[in-house]
């Protein structure tokens, strides 16, 4: 496996929990690692908004950071990083 093996789920949310100075409002960040279809090692990241109605550029400010973070504790491994939205609203359960 790749340099991601040794990068816990649990390690990179707590990363990102001291992200600051974000351009949006975060209710939460999930992290999961493990080889994505082509069996490349990959990180997944969900990112829970407080507001649904983010515009495209504070969210792409956020990737990008997500980004550099996860490479930053890869030793600049490249990574795949996917990184996903959704509103604190749409975690809810009925």
């Amino acid at each position: 496996m790749g340099a991601h093996a040794t990068i816990e789920a649990e390690t990179i949310e707590k990363m990102l929990r001291e992200l600051d100075d974000l351009p949006l409002a975060v209710h939460a960040f999930r992290a999961e690692v493990g080889l994505d279809w082509t069996d490349a090692p990959a990180v997944w990241v969900s990112v829970v908004l407080e507001d649904d109605d983010t515009p495209f550029e504070p969210r792409q400010e956020v990737r990008e950071r997500i980004r550099h973070l996860v490479a930053d504790l890869a030793g600049g491994a490249a990574e795949w990083v996917y990184v996903q939205f959704s509103a604190a609203s749409e975690e809810q359960v009925a």
